[in-house]
């Protein structure tokens, strides 16, 4: 009796759990913001984006942007808006189409169900209109990615050619097989950031993606920030003195070296 007493507890805590979890997430679905709002370009079909260039005349070296897992909310438009200050044409390409989370079972519904077929297409989309933008300097065109941009980001960088510089902010998932970087051998250099506390990607992890590429022949760099932990770069962090300052100092300065001193000899 006291066995059963207890399965009937635990299961009762269990569809409790379950409960607020779908309650939770569905907040996004029913009550939450879409990202539509900041969309201003049409890539294709069904991508689209936001489009930003700087002051002056083009072409421009630019950047494709890939967004958290939250989807292409305000702190993406926000980063967006300081490469652009930079120097940079941007283009932050929407991969979720729309939908956007500010709730952790919300962002985690969102990745689990999106199709990564469309992800990837949308992602690639974004790359060839680049590709075909008269305003952009065809041989200056660099991605980052936050989060499960970061891993996009890094999957973009295998699959498709011609990309000068790319930045990886904890992007996880990542191939620790030196047979298996694809493009990422052909394409320029790699700048991955990722913090030393980041309890979803291991430091051993990372040292092993590092060595692949360091097989593989990639040039790369990749920086683990003591103290840090995931997603420690953001428009607020950055202002203040620490981790996310000086990594974003190490992104503009990697990406001035790739994109437009480059551009300019």
């Amino acid at each position: 009796m006291k066995a059963r007493r207890v399965f009937n507890v635990t299961l009762q805590v269990i569809l409790a759990l379950i409960t607020v979890f779908v309650l939770w997430s569905s907040y996004d679905a029913w009550l939450g913001k879409d990202s539509r709002d900041s969309w201003n370009t049409v890539l294709s079909d069904n991508a689209h984006g936001r489009w930003m260039t700087p002051e002056g005349d083009g072409p421009y070296p630019a950047i494709v942007l890939i967004h958290e897992w939250w989807g292409l909310n305000e702190n993406m438009v926000a980063m967006s808006e300081l490469l652009v200050k930079e120097g940079y044409a941007v283009l932050a390409v929407d991969a979720y189409r729309g939908r956007l989370a500010t709730t952790i079972p919300g962002a985690l519904q969102l990745f689990l169900t999106t199709d990564h077929i469309n992800i990837r297409s949308d992602i690639d989309d974004a790359m060839t209109w680049l590709s075909k933008n008269p305003q952009v300097q065809q041989d200056r065109i660099g991605v980052i990615g936050f989060c499960f941009g970061g891993r996009e980001a890094l999957e973009l960088g295998r699959r498709f050619p011609d990309i000068a510089a790319m930045v990886s902010l904890y992007g996880g998932d990542m191939t620790t097989d030196s047979r298996d970087m694809g493009f990422l051998g052909d394409n320029g250099p790699v700048l991955a950031i990722y913090g030393e506390d980041d309890s979803r990607i291991p430091v051993e992890l990372v040292k092993r993606f590092e060595s692949a590429m360091n097989v593989a022949g990639i040039e790369n760099t990749v920086s683990i920030y003591p103290g840090a932990g995931h997603a420690f770069v953001t428009p607020d962090t950055i202002n203040a003195s620490g981790a996310a300052q000086t990594a974003w100092t190490q992104i503009k300065d990697f990406f001035e070296e790739n994109l437009q001193t480059v551009a300019a000899n």
